[in-house]
């Protein structure tokens, strides 16, 4: 069986096309940078990139589907598997993607507004692309339903949390279950031995604690903002913070969502949310830079040093 695998990412849109049998990708594409103008698309058989026509996950998919289906063709495609970044309480395994689906990762919108209109717009596109095929969503937040009671609750009261369905569901699941995996392999051991951390360290960053292979503590919360630094979003912040900004600040709800999730993190330490560009000018000697990596790291470091006594 081919299988099509999908993820449209805050950053970027990469695709493999998997043969099952044995795991082998017999084709690969990427899109860097999707909110610069004319993105990089590389294909795994091509000698070099190309740009993009315009900018935007939606462009880029319009774009590379087609291009995409051209060379998967000849090769032939039985199912395209999506990965949803959250899933709420509602889905704990793939599922296939019918309207329900749809209408329930749509409901999910406001929990991560950077990834589910994007991973609903790649199901949408690959709808269109390949009416026919079946649609599976795996869910970022699948793997963390193992979260322990202890690592799931926020110290708020029972009633409000129960009424607004607040509670830690973390994310970037499928990485910290792949990478565990991958870990235990290397190590020639059984997983199910070893207490592992694992980070995912992009445009979105968390950091996971995995014991015997289950999920126990993650560093996101009921939305991606929380836990480290990130490309564009702040991560961990004092709620006292956003109060003082709602309520002396003159800034709306609306203003402080949009700084949280995309003028903050890297971008509003050093006015840049792509790490290789802040390695780049931290070694010219740029301060601000220096310092946006220096933040990172440290964050990186307290969440692993944490996670080693859990």
């Amino acid at each position: 069986m081919h299988i099509l695998v999908l993820n449209c990412g805050s950053s970027s849109v990469k695709a493999d096309l998997v043969r099952t049998e044995d795991g082998e990708r017999l084709l690969s594409v990427r899109v860097d940078r999707v909110g610069e103008d004319r993105p990089q698309l590389r294909f795994s058989d091509a000698p070099e990139a190309e740009a993009c026509p315009a900018s935007g996950v939606e462009a880029v998919l319009t774009h590379v589907l087609p291009l995409v289906a051209q060379r998967a063709e000849p090769l032939g495609l039985d199912a395209i598997g999506h990965r949803v970044v959250h899933g709420g309480d509602a889905f704990s395994e793939p599922v296939p993607i019918d309207e329900t689906v749809k209408d329930q990762i749509r409901r999910l919108c406001q929990l991560a507004p950077l990834h589910n209109p994007i991973n609903l717009a790649g199901i949408e596109a690959c709808q269109r692309q390949w009416p026919d095929l079946p649609q599976i969503a795996v869910f970022d937040t699948a793997f963390h339903h193992s979260l322990p009671r202890r690592a799931i609750e926020y110290a708020i009261p029972r009633e409000v949390a129960t009424r607004h369905g607040i509670r830690r569901y973390g994310f970037h699941g499928t990485s910290h279950q792949y990478v565990a995996r991958q870990a235990a392999a290397f190590l020639n051991r059984p997983l199910r031995q070893l207490r592992l951390i694992t980070c995912h360290l992009g445009s979105g960053a968390s950091v996971c604690a995995v014991e015997y292979g289950r999920s126990v503590e993650t560093s996101m919360g009921m939305t991606p903002l929380e836990g480290l630094v990130m490309g564009t979003r702040s991560g961990d912040l004092d709620p006292g913070i956003i109060l003082h900004l709602l309520l002396q600040g003159g800034m709306s709800p609306e203003e402080v969502d949009y700084m949280l999730n995309k003028t903050s993190g890297l971008q509003g330490l050093a006015g840049d949310n792509d790490m290789r560009d802040l390695e780049e000018r931290a070694a010219q000697g740029d301060e601000s830079a220096r310092l946006a990596i220096q933040v990172f790291s440290h964050q990186v470091r307290k969440y692993i040093g944490a996670y080693a006594a859990v």
